[in-house]
Order: structure tokens, then C-alpha cells, then sequence
């Protein structure tokens, strides 16, 4: 029997130089102990979850220092979706929000999808592996609120690739997560303190195609 796969789902992985990655944790570990508090918003489904610089017309990305991250994720990005999902750029990716997630023993992040973006991402700046919590992933094929797809509850005989519910992917702390943004993503059960990631949503800044353009800024 031939088997052909379809449709496949890809999360791309990259992962900072170790030197840049330690600056980088410092300098978020440093943010947080300072006030950040007009900032803060916590999680309405869980408050052991806090995300900071996630409010209208905050971003993470325009405090000091920042600058050379928010480069990085544009060119990681690019990549992503030229050299893994095969799509064409004619001028570049924007960042168009990035905030900053702390997560302490208790909490998680209900899954979710992210309607205002085509790339989304985390960067795991404080993760220890085993114990802070991992990010999954759903896969809306057996979601029976999905009423536009077959869903049909039969027993699993063993576990494939084809009937699995979700899946997680293997990362560790400097590590980048790219996915498209209608992808579900959540964690649940997170065990240890200070879960700490940066989580940010991008866009083409050009859209085109035989029918209509627009480019994207950023507030």
C-alpha cells in the first residue's frame, strides 16, 4: 500500500545564539522587576498567566534595546514563509504586536487562535523543560464545533499521526516557535514560577495579488 499524505501543518523552529539569548533574559527579567504595572494585564482565564505590553497601542518591542529582537524575528519570519511554506514576500514582514507572558505554578493558557495575524510566534526566554508547562497544538479536524469537517467519534486503535487530536513539538529555552496564526495553541498544568515568553503576531507588510493590495503599519 502506497500512502500520500495531504495538507500537512509545519511549526518552524529557531533558535538564538546563546550569548544574545542571555542579554535577552536579563533584560526581560529586568523589565519585570521594574514598575511595569500600568502595563499588566492579567490572563481573564487564569491569573497565575500575566501578559504585559498586550493592551491597545502597547508593544514590547519599542522599549529599549529591543530593536535588534524585533529584526531577528522579521528575518526568521521571512524565512519561515519563503523557504518552509513556499509564499512570496514583496516587501518584508512587520511585527505588529509582542508582549511579554508570565506564567507561575497554576496557571495556563486556554487554546486559541489569533484572528489578526498570518505568522504568530514565541520565544522562550525562561523554560525549563519537564517542569514549566509546553505548548500544544489542535488540530481543528477534531474539533466537532467545527461543523464544516466530518467528525466522527470511533475508537483509537493505536496513535498515528492521522488521528491525533493535537501534538506538541519539541523546543527548549532560546528557542523560537513559528505557526500559522489559525492554528489552536494553548498549555495547560504549569508547574513551576516564572514561565517567561515572549509571544508576538506578524504580517506581510504588502499584500497583493490579481484582485486587490494593501500594506500593513504599525500603530
Amino acid at each position: 500500500m502506497a500512502i500520500i499524505e495531504l495538507f500537512p501543518k509545519v511549526v518552524g523552529k529557531y533558535t538564538l545564539e546563546k550569548e544574545k539569548h542571555l542579554a535577552l533574559k536579563e533584560q526581560c527579567f529586568s523589565l519585570l522587576n521594574q514598575d511595569v504595572s500600568k502595563f499588566e494585564k492579567l490572563n481573564t482565564h487564569n491569573y497565575n498567566l500575566c501578559h504585559y505590553f498586550n493592551q491597545a497601542n502597547q508593544n514590547l518591542l519599542e522599549n529599549k534595546n529591543f530593536d535588534w529582537f524585533e529584526k531577528w524575528i522579521e528575518v526568521k519570519t521571512t524565512d519561515y514563509i519563503e523557504n518552509t511554506l513556499g509564499y512570496y514576500l514583496q516587501d518584508g514582514v512587520i511585527v505588529t504586536d509582542c508582549w511579554l507572558n508570565k506564567c507561575d505554578a497554576g496557571g495556563d493558557q486556554f487554546y486559541h487562535t489569533h484572528g489578526n495575524a498570518y505568522i504568530s510566534g514565541t520565544y522562550y526566554v525562561n523554560y525549563i523543560k519537564g517542569v514549566h508547562a509546553p505548548i500544544g497544538f489542535r488540530n481543528k479536524d477534531f474539533n466537532p464545533e467545527n461543523c464544516t469537517v466530518q467528525y466522527l467519534d470511533i475508537p483509537v486503535k493505536y496513535p498515528t499521526k492521522y488521528n491525533s487530536q493535537g501534538a506538541f513539538v519539541s523546543y527548549d529555552e532560546g528557542d523560537l516557535l513559528l505557526w500559522p496564526s489559525n492554528i489552536a495553541h494553548g498549555y495547560e498544568n504549569n508547574s513551576e514560577n516564572n514561565r517567561i515568553s515572549i509571544s508576538f503576531n506578524v504580517m506581510p507588510k504588502y499584500f497583493h495579488n490579481q484582485s486587490y493590495s494593501f500594506r500593513i503599519e504599525r500603530e
